[in-house]
Formats: structure tokens, C-alpha cells, sequence
């Protein structure tokens, strides 16, 4: 709904009140109607005679004199070979979450744990399992598609997808 200004309210509200009185309230009302019409005339033309502000204006100077070629040497992060889940066996919780981060679902069933991370393409779900007084390790790693909750086809390409959500970085301390 679109707000109309005050002076155009004020000449609807003239005219409606002006139909209503004796010709002389009525010629009054016309007369007071013009000048709210011609206030409005004014402002519109103010805003018609504004620059335009356009969104290379709200380009910042600093922005504007930066060289094209150093933004455009930016450096995507470099590819990395994708290693298989296995190398997540015998990790820690704190190893796994120094990589992953927390997870988005931690379920505890002694003496497991299920931790559950998500991309859009998949979910990866790592169990640990503590045998005696000795700390969980990751025993299992599975993942499952999003959209049918069915084993993904192309493991690697979850897990991949996992990698790249953390960063390069991360991936580096899992080796």
C-alpha cells in the first residue's frame, strides 16, 4: 500500500468536506484545494530536479581507485585432493571438531556418539566408540543425501563437499 503525502490527503479531505457545505464554504475549500495542489507541484518537481543516485555513486573513493587487475588476483582456494572418509578413523572428538567445527547434531548413546554435518548436498555422520576408560575414536564414518535420506551415489563428492565447507586449512590437519 502505497502512502500518499499529506498536502494530496489534505486537498482529498478539502474537496470531500467542500461537497458537502454552501457554495461560498465550497469556493473556499477550491481555492484552499489549488494551494495544497500547488505545494505538491513544487516538491514533485524538487525531486525531479535531483541528481539520480545511482550504485556506482555509492562506490566508495578508496573502491574507485583501486586497480582492476589487483582485485581481479584474488586467489580462489587451491583445489586439494580428496582424501576417502577413512582418514577420519581413530580421530578424536576434538581432532574432528578442530575440523569440522561443532556439529549440527551430536546424539549420545554410550558408548557412541553420532555426529552429524551438513552441506547442501549431503550429510555426513561420523560415530565414535569408546572401548573401556579409553577416550571415543571416530569407528565409522556414513553420509546420506538430502533430499531422500537414501546413501549418497558419489561418496567422495559428499565428502568433498564437507572439505570445502571448512576450508582449505582444516583439511590440512586431517593428513
Amino acid at each position: 500500500m502505497k502512502i500518499l503525502p499529506r498536502s494530496v490527503l489534505v486537498g482529498i479531505s478539502v474537496t470531500l468536506l467542500a461537497a458537502c457545505g454552501t457554495p461560498v464554504e465550497r469556493e473556499n475549500a477550491r481555492t484552499s484545494e489549488q494551494a495544497g495542489t500547488s505545494k505538491l507541484s513544487k516538491e514533485i518537481s524538487k525531486v525531479e530536479e535531483a541528481p539520480e543516485q545511482t550504485e556506482a555513486s555509492n562506490v566508495s573513493e578508496d573502491d574507485s581507485k583501486r586497480d582492476p587487475v589487483e582485485i581481479s588476483n584474488i586467489e580462489p582456494e587451491p583445489e586439494f585432493e580428496v582424501p576417502p572418509t577413512s582418514v577420519l578413523n581413530g580421530k578424536t572428538p576434538e581432532e574432528i571438531q578442530a575440523v569440522f567445527g561443532k556439529p549440527v547434531l551430536l546424539r549420545k548413546e554410550e558408548p557412541a556418539q553420532i555426529w552429524q554435518y551438513l552441506t547442501t548436498e549431503c550429510a555426513l555422520h561420523i560415530v565414535f566408540y569408546a572401548t573401556g576408560d579409553e577416550e571415543p575414536v571416530v569407528t565409522h564414518v556414513a553420509m546420506n543425501d538430502r533430499v531422500s535420506a537414501n546413501k549418497v551415489k558419489q561418496p567422495k563428492d559428499c565428502f568433498k563437499s564437507q572439505l570445502q565447507r571448512v576450508g582449505f586449512d582444516r583439511v590440512k590437519a586431517l593428513s
